[in-house]
């Protein structure tokens, strides 16, 4: 293993991931466990990126690496301290989560029972003897990125929806993160989204944080669109001015179905958003927008990867960017055409406005 890719407190994590565990007692047995146990074993081979790693080259996460974050159960938020970060005038199903844990008393989602699944993954794996399912960390290769087997280490909470075939949801789904600024705190935000045949759903997730401490997000989100299915995916990113935020979306569609996603990222000092999707069968369309605003000495870093696995594929992406003062962004957008993928219409755009010396 190279010392060089060692970066800061790799060590802490283990050692943190360690403490947690002896209080499991019997849990320690489940499947999800186990999944834990091999993210964590990852982690430690590869440790943090550096500069040297080709997808980190423009990226220094040293800052993040030099604080040792730990997970707390605090949360004492109400109703009107999360009016901010709803959105005026749009009726959803609603679930806020603060410090990473879902907040029941600010949650509104019990009349979706009906028609769609949606639960918090700590209350799914309470109720299936912690088997997380066929869904989860299934389209994910642990060692494609440090900070998704970390997040897979600390797996708790987050959300799980589901949508039955051919059901169309009659409202968008908001999940709102905040993080109290409470000092050196981590959250690992863990998310699943399932949408069956011809099933149709919009989702918005909203990460806030308050006060100016420094806290670090490392948010998965994992996405399955079944053939026919379409998921319109929402994320605004608004960290307070300290906030370290990692974001990896993974988005496995399959024939005929239909993806888009807008990411909106305005605060932190640290920010990386990675977008994978991958087109395993025909007739698939596929779209990524983004808009990002830096000021200050805010980084912002953009990766998205679009795998056309399958022919007569549509993708299409636009990101643009607004720079201010000492702000730095990063953008790097791959397409990948496989040779089977014959008839491919790929389409991408990144541009940026500097609007400082």
């Amino acid at each position: 293993m190279s010392k060089e890719r060692i970066a800061g407190n790799s060590e802490w994590y283990m050692k943190l991931f360690s403490q947690i565990e002896k209080d499991l007692n019997g849990q320690s047995k489940q499947k999800v466990h186990h999944i834990r146990k091999q993210a964590i074993k990852q982690f430690s081979q590869s440790g943090f990126p550096t500069t040297r790693d080709e997808e980190w080259k423009y990226t220094d996460i040293q800052p993040l690496t030099k604080t040792n974050f730990e997970f707390t159960d605090k949360a004492g938020l109400s109703d009107s301290d999360i009016e901010a970060y709803k959105i005026t005038g749009l009726d959803t199903y609603q679930l806020v989560f603060v410090n990473g844990n879902l907040q029941r008393e600010l949650s509104f989602i019990d009349d979706a029972s009906e028609n769609f699944r949606i639960i918090s993954l700590r209350e799914y794996l309470k109720n299936n003897n912690g088997d997380p399912g066929s869904g989860l960390s299934q389209y994910i290769p642990l060692e494609m990125d440090a900070f998704t087997a970390l997040n897979t280490a600390f797996l708790d909470d987050g959300v799980i929806i589901i949508v039955p075939k051919n059901v169309v949801v009659n409202k968008p789904v908001h999940i709102i993160h905040i993080n109290e600024g409470l000092k050196k705190t981590i959250t690992a935000p863990r998310n699943l989204f399932i949408a069956e045949q011809g099933a149709e759903v919009k989702i918005i997730e909203t990460y806030g944080g308050m006060g100016t401490e420094e806290y670090f997000t490392n948010a998965v989100t994992e996405i399955v669109l079944e053939s026919n299915a379409s998921v319109e995916h929402f994320k605004i990113q608004n960290e307070n001015s300290s906030a370290y935020h990692i974001s990896s979306v993974y988005v496995h569609q399959k024939r005929d179905s239909n993806y888009m996603s807008h990411n909106f990222t305005f605060g932190g000092r640290l920010v990386r958003n990675n977008i994978n999707t991958k087109l395993e069968g025909e007739g698939i369309n596929c779209v990524l927008n983004g808009l990002y605003i830096g000021t200050d000495q805010q980084h912002i870093d953009n990766h998205t990867a679009i795998d056309h696995a399958q022919p007569h594929c549509q993708s299409d992406e636009l990101y643009k960017g607004i720079l201010d003062d000492h702000a730095r962004g990063v953008f790097n957008g791959k397409i990948f055409v496989r040779q089977d993928a014959q008839k491919t219409n790929a389409i991408q755009n990144n541009n940026a406005i500097l609007i400082s010396d």
